[in-house]
């Protein structure tokens, strides 16, 4: 079972002391969490942030699935960016999405729920 939990915008900025803050307009608000990079990333509710944007990074739609008990896909939250012509950046989001001042693991993934077939005409010579 595939279920759309959610969906919208999102941002990704880098802020001035270079930490990254991603943006969803999530449950008709807003939800800010800082995107945290050591050794994997980690994301955490960055609550009222007020620091100061540096530049935006990306900006897109976003897709947030639950699934459970799917042929290939990981029974677990799975977060999907799109980051351009039509190409979506899943994550896997294995204890959900944070709450206040904890951090919680974010794991890349190869694999999405979301397909989008861009139709390219080439100019005919």
């Amino acid at each position: 079972m595939i279920q759309l939990i959610e969906k919208g915008v999102y941002h990704l900025k880098e802020m001035g002391d270079a930490s990254k803050l991603l943006t969803l307009d999530i449950y008709n608000g807003k939800s800010d969490y800082v995107w945290e990079r050591d050794k994997d990333i980690r994301i955490r509710s960055a609550g009222q942030h007020g620091g100061r944007v540096f530049c935006t990074l990306a900006a897109g739609k976003y897709r947030l699935y639950q699934v459970k008990d799917e042929p290939g896909l990981a029974s677990q939250l799975h977060l999907e960016l799109l980051v351009g012509e039509g190409i979506w950046q899943g994550f896997l989001l294995p204890e959900g999405l944070p709450g206040d001042l904890e951090a919680k693991p974010m794991i890349p993934v190869e694999e999405t729920i979301t397909r989008n077939f861009v139709s390219v005409l080439l100019p005919t010579y």
